[in-house]
């Protein structure tokens, strides 16, 4: 609802109010639903890891899902620094500048302490040694 309806919308608005950010506006909205659709993936990526969890399915393959939410973070910090670099060297350095630049700042925050993680290590290494354990020994 936010990407197909909300975003467009207040984009429209923002030209409409302010016409010299009408550059702006397509970039704005290809940041917008990327943006929006790496928090929607990490919530689903979540609700797998909780299905896992509560099945107590919790093995190697879930540190897999682990690996693929902190890649999404990177990928929406990497979002942000672009974002930020590309609208400062523009001339746009609003006080608006300063809220995806602290959701970055958070994101990446939490891929590190998803990485360094004891409980997402304790997942790796319980994962390894439960398949190295049912496998044939010869």
């Amino acid at each position: 609802m936010v990407e197909v309806y909300v975003l467009p919308r207040e984009i429209q608005e923002a030209v409409a109010n302010f016409p010299e950010v009408r550059s702006l506006a397509i970039p704005g909205l290809v940041w917008g639903i990327s943006a929006i659709s790496c928090w929607q993936i990490i919530a689903l990526m979540t609700l797998r890891l909780i299905f896992l969890t509560r099945a107590r399915d919790f093995r190697e393959s879930a540190y897999k899902w682990v690996l693929a939410i902190v890649g999404v973070l990177l990928f929406y910090v990497a979002l942000v620094v672009v974002a930020t670099v590309v609208l400062l060297s523009m001339g746009y350095s609003t006080p608006a500048l300063l809220v995806p630049v602290c959701f970055g700042t958070l994101a990446f925050i939490a891929a590190i302490a998803l990485i360094v993680s004891p409980a997402t290590n304790h997942a790796r290494i319980v994962g390894r040694s439960s398949s190295s354990s049912s496998s044939p020994k010869v």
